[in-house]
């Protein structure tokens, strides 16, 4: 999976990344803080276990802003860890709410959103 579109910000992670979960290890050396979040307009669906975020108007997904102390080693781990086939980067960033505010982040969607997918099962 190629890098992020916005190399230097923070990732907004609503499934196996969030710090909750058994994947965050795969970034936690990584990361310098998190910060509870709000993404509105998506909504989570799964597919074979896996969490996919989708556009979804009206709904809204909570997660964690993962700010990276070296993005560019985050996000190579990033890329690693997550399949190219299910996921691709929201091209300009979304927008997230915190308790700092409003917050420009990357994020990974669904690349086929309705393919075998279960609405409401995550």
């Amino acid at each position: 999976m190629d890098r992020p579109p916005l190399v230097d910000a923070p990732l907004f992670a609503c499934g196996a990344l969030k710090p909750s979960e058994l994947a965050h290890a795969q970034v936690a050396t990584h990361v310098s803080g998190t910060t509870p979040a709000m993404l509105d307009d998506h909504a989570l669906r799964s597919r074979d276990g896996l969490p996919l975020l989708v556009e979804s108007p009206g709904a809204a997904v909570r997660g964690a802003l993962l700010r990276f102390h070296d993005a560019q080693a985050a996000y190579a781990a990033v890329c690693q860890f997550e399949p190219r086939k299910h996921y691709r980067w929201v091209a300009d960033g979304v927008t997230v709410l915190s308790a700092d505010g409003e917050i420009r982040a990357n994020t990974l969607l669904a690349r086929r959103p309705n393919a075998g997918a279960d609405p409401g099962a995550h």
